[in-house]
């Protein structure tokens, strides 16, 4: 699914959030506005919720496209994609962002992976680095196939950024 605008990273994040629909945790209604700034608000009670708070998205002033773009960027590389790739092909102003966003991003993407990798699934040649072994800048990288069907992972993805603890880079 390509992802054009904020609003359809808005609706995605919706769709895999509440699969069954949104509801208001205050008054459990299922109609809303989107507002501004990741934000939804419920037509009944008003109640306002922030769909990036306590997520892999939160306090990032870049928008939802460009994150959701690293993701497929990671998952659908002939390559093994560095924070230097990242920083290039995102235009991030800076090596350290790209760096922050490898390390969120590879923290979310190697559960999904695995899970995949331990069923009968059958795999492409898409590697990804699943960890650096010690040693100078030219370390060595282990790599695992990542499956083939890309929106599949690409869906858990979204779910563990959801589901993110800043604790875990």
């Amino acid at each position: 699914m390509p992802f054009t605008s904020e609003e359809d990273c808005i609706r995605y994040i919706i769709d895999v959030r509440w699969p069954d629909g949104y509801f208001c945790d205050n008054c459990k209604n299922s109609e809303y506005w989107i507002l501004s700034r990741k934000r939804l608000k419920c037509k009944k009670c008003g109640t306002i919720i922030t769909l990036t708070s306590n997520t892999a998205f939160e306090q990032s002033n870049k928008s939802l496209v460009l994150w959701f773009h690293a993701i497929r960027l990671i998952i659908t590389s002939d390559k093994s994609i560095n924070a230097s790739d990242l920083q290039k092909t995102l235009g991030l102003g800076s090596y350290k962002t790209a760096l922050t966003w490898y390390h969120k991003l590879t923290s979310l993407i190697i559960p999904p992976v695995i899970e995949r990798l331990n069923g009968a699934e059958e795999t492409d040649e898409i590697f990804f680095p699943l960890k650096e072994k010690e040693g100078n800048e030219h370390s060595q990288v282990n790599y695992i196939k990542i499956p083939e069907n890309y929106d599949s992972i690409f869906r858990q993805v979204i779910k563990h950024a959801l589901n993110y603890n800043q604790k875990q880079i």
